[in-house]
């Protein structure tokens, strides 16, 4: 095969090879053209219908309405959605039926839910289940999570009573009914160490809150105190401290290594060198000394060691 021969096989094939794409391309142009005529006729036919039909209407009135009527129907649609959507909605917390005020919205709910169940953790015979429905809002008061358990406690139909609660760490720790008193004591105990320039806090959060809470999760003043075991009675008096008293106190030795002492009473009724038996009456609830509101300080010692009560009392 001679040079010449190569070049006219090379030129051959590429050539042959040429038309082909040629002609393949024309041909799927063409089909495309006629999938975009296709296309095109479907899109173009609804409107064009409508026009041919709209200068039917024209000629014909009566026909008009029959066009009018689903564009009115699906305007009104339209209108109806967005303005539904625009509306504000509240939540309508009930109990048992009865509606005791509005929330702004699910989360709120659930706050104040939560905030009633921490009011009423160790309440016997308290179960609230408050419930909600969603209602247009318009022109309607809103109230607060606090405002709410409140509400919800008031229309529980239980004993009830306006106190403070303690938060210690974000947890409710107790209730007390001298919320005020609480307030003067923790801030003379902060001016302790309070300096010029120097603010101070204290090491665990700590948060005061005003509000509606179950009788019976308050201890109230003068609540009896009884002795946790028999013993001997070695201290029933004032306690002297400057910033720390327990006030009226008792402290009573059980023979056995164990002690236990019971401070910020009201007031005691046995005397030092007394013996007592278990659950014998001692003394009553108060808030005398440092105290933070009516309660009982109850300490134990073991072997003269303070140690944790709930060690010997695990559900104190």
């Amino acid at each position: 095969m001679t040079f010449g021969d190569v070049l006219y096989f090379v030129g051959f094939h590429v050539e042959y090879t040429a038309v082909r794409v040629g002609r393949g391309t024309a041909f799927w142009l063409r089909e495309l053209a006629r999938a975009l005529v296709q296309l095109l006729a479907v899109v173009l036919r609804p409107p064009v219908r409508a026009a041919a039909d709209f200068r039917a209407a024209l000629i014909h009135p009566h026909r008009l309405v029959g066009l009018l009527l689903p564009l009115a129907a699906g305007a009104a649609l339209v209108f109806y959605v967005r303005t539904t959507l625009a509306q504000p909605f509240v939540l309508r917390v009930e109990v048992g039926g009865q509606t005791v005020g509005y929330l702004p919205g699910e989360q709120a709910f659930e706050a104040a839910r939560a905030d009633v169940q921490a009011r009423i953790s160790g309440a016997a015979d308290w179960d609230i289940q408050p419930e909600y429905t969603l209602v247009w809002g318009a022109g309607v008061q809103t109230m607060t999570e606090r405002e709410t358990a409140d509400a919800i406690l008031r229309a529980a139909g239980g004993d009830i009573t306006e106190g403070t609660a303690v938060y210690i760490d974000g947890t409710l720790r107790y209730i007390t009914t001298e919320g005020d008193h609480l307030r003067r004591c923790l801030y003379a105990v902060r001016q302790l160490w309070q300096a010029e320039g120097t603010q101070t806090d204290f090491v665990h959060p700590l948060r005061l809150v005003d509000g509606i809470y179950p009788a019976v999760a308050v201890t109230p003043y003068g609540t009896p105190i009884y002795a946790a075991d028999a013993g001997t009675v070695i201290a029933a008096q004032w306690h002297n401290h400057p910033t720390a008293s327990w006030g009226y106190y008792v402290e009573i030795d059980h023979g056995n290594g164990y002690k236990t002492l019971y401070g910020h009473m009201s007031s005691f009724v046995v005397q030092t060198g007394q013996t007592v038996t278990k659950g014998q009456l001692i003394g009553y609830v108060g808030a005398t000394g440092t105290a933070t509101g009516n309660h009982c300080h109850f300490e134990m010692y073991y072997n003269n060691a303070l140690i944790s009560a709930r060690n010997v009392f695990p559900d104190i």
